[in-house]
């Protein structure tokens, strides 16, 4: 609705582009003609919006390199090509490479609000010493593969919106084919279909004769109002002025533009706009963010994510958890494939560190969907459909206190050098209905609502131990059984998402050469 409502400007940074995205998919979607959903793609939508447009797009492997097909389409690039249209386009790479030694650099508050507000460039603060970052430096090595080779592999992973100054979207979601789903998670969703599905094959995902071309996915986005909007924009604003300057394709039809200031607060939670940047930026709030919030860890410390591979991080949340004999750690993820995915080394080597050396305070889940058809011929006429959701997330909460979200996923290069956007809340109130939420949507039906620890992790390991039980007396069966028309036995019927999610050693992955910060490119 408020990229709907633009009227003066949109900023636009994702990691990757297709025109044909569908961001609005009505109940009715099936009906629908291509001319009707195309006015809900993201480009039919800007295309109506009187608003000047702006987008920048992740690429891959260098600048403007013979890959650059790969994260946009040339109904964007016709816009970018087309001047003085109200519509600008840029890609832009992350340049990374090679080895380097990374260290945050000390920093004064001064400095850094004049750094981001042009308009206090000539101001005097009062003197104060510089302050050391809290993230341990390290050396880094992008050449870490098995065959030791050095490319660009990093990239510009943000995905953020800001209309009209005053309102930013900040997440994980792309615009790409993958990234919808609703907050239900149907197995057999028609609306995940891909744009060019004719109204048959959606049918046919109705009447569960077909699963759709993508499977659940979850993901969070945030909506920022007031003030926290416009740092949102300065980050879009530096990104973008730095691409004009250096020439880059579409450069020459591109225009600056500055960030309105002095916008009155939209509420009273406190939010920071937090990012990690490699150079020139070379800004690493988000790693600054997380650690302060492990370092004061009292409680619970709660991820879901689409990675759990950040062993920068796990020296410090093993020493919290050391210090602190009551603080537990709860995973939501995705499992990994051991015979093709370059960071199972890193994330069975996760899983293992905190599992044996906190056995009773880490537990990791993982989130599936369900659902039965009825195949109406043989003798176990039943059979199961399970949807493995694609857990996306990027998600931190400490201590009902702090909550992180954006575009940053647990691994180091999120906290290094890749591109990543994230928003921080420090806000007890918010924060604890945030969560409060976000339990709600995975753990059964009617469970009841309880800001104690001890209750709510009893409520986790009950759903799961549940439908693990579900799950394996399906597999049991072979996956159907025998009905004739009566209704599904409870013992076949999960409740909610949450699974049991075990990884085992790094000995059962096949690649285990892969540095700790190459792993963990988005999908």
């Amino acid at each position: 609705e408020d990229l709907v409502a633009a009227s003066q400007d949109v900023l636009l940074s994702t990691w990757w582009w297709e025109s044909n995205f569908e961001l609005v998919r009505p109940a009715n979607h099936h009906t629908l003609s291509p001319t009707a959903r195309w006015q809900n793609t993201i480009l039919g939508i800007l295309e109506a919006s009187p608003a000047h447009k702006r987008v920048l797009v992740g690429q891959f492997w260098g600048q403007d390199s013979i890959l650059d097909f790969m994260t946009t389409d040339t109904k964007l690039k016709g816009y970018a090509e087309t001047p003085s249209d109200g519509f600008e386009f840029m890609g832009m790479a992350n340049e990374t490479e090679g080895t380097f030694f990374f260290e945050p650099t000390p920093f004064t508050f001064g400095d850094r609000v004049r750094d981001n507000h042009a308009e206090t460039a000539t101001r005097d603060f009062e003197t104060e010493s510089s302050i050391n970052s809290n993230v341990p430096a390290r050396p880094v090595d992008l050449t870490e593969w098995p065959v030791n080779v050095s490319v660009q592999h990093a990239s510009y992973h943000q995905k953020f919106l800001v209309v009209d100054h005053s309102v930013a979207y900040v997440g994980g979601m792309n615009f790409r084919r993958v990234d919808w789903d609703s907050s239900e998670h149907e197995v057999f969703d028609h609306r995940r279909m891909l744009f060019d599905a004719t109204q048959a094959e959606r049918e046919a995902v109705m009447n569960k004769e077909a699963l759709p071309e993508n499977g659940p996915r979850k993901d969070y986005i945030l909506r920022v109002q007031g003030p926290a909007a416009q740092d949102v924009a300065d980050i879009f604003q530096k990104r973008w002025a730095h691409q004009i300057t250096k020439g880059v394709t579409y450069a020459d039809k591109s225009t600056g533009f500055t960030v309105e200031r002095n916008l009155a607060a939209a509420g009273n939670h406190q939010v920071q706009v937090t990012a990690t940047l490699p150079q020139p930026f070379w800004e690493h709030a988000i790693a600054e963010s997380w650690f302060n919030a492990i370092a004061m860890a009292e409680q619970f410390i709660f991820i879901e994510d689409q990675y759990f591979r950040m062993p920068m991080v796990n020296d410090a949340i093993v020493a919290r958890m050391n210090a602190k004999p009551n603080l537990r750690l709860i995973v939501i993820t995705k499992p990994v494939n051991e015979w093709t995915d370059p960071g199972c080394a890193w994330t069975h080597a996760s899983h293992q560190l905190f599992k044996s050396s906190f056995p009773n305070r880490y537990m990791m889940l993982q989130l599936r969907s369900f659902d039965i058809v009825d195949v109406g011929w043989g003798i176990d006429e039943t059979e199961v459909r399970w949807g493995d959701m694609d857990v996306h997330s990027k998600m931190l909460i400490v201590d009902d206190k702090f909550l992180s979200v954006g575009s940053c996923n647990k691994n180091n290069r999120g906290l290094v050098y890749e591109g990543e956007l994230n928003v921080a809340v420090l806000d007890a109130a918010w924060v604890r209905e945030a969560r409060r939420r976000i339990f709600e949507n995975m753990l059964p039906a009617g469970t009841p609502a309880t800001d104690d620890v001890s209750t709510w992790w009893g409520q986790f390991e009950a759903a799961a131990a549940w439908n693990d039980t579900v799950f394996q007396n399906w597999d049991d069966e072979g996956g159907d059984i025998n009905l004739d028309g009566a209704p599904l036995p409870a013992e076949y019927t999960p409740d909610r998402f949450v699974f049991s999610l075990e990884f085992r050693t790094v000995s059962d992955c096949l690649v285990e050469s892969v540095g700790p910060d190459m792993v963990g490119r988005d999908d």
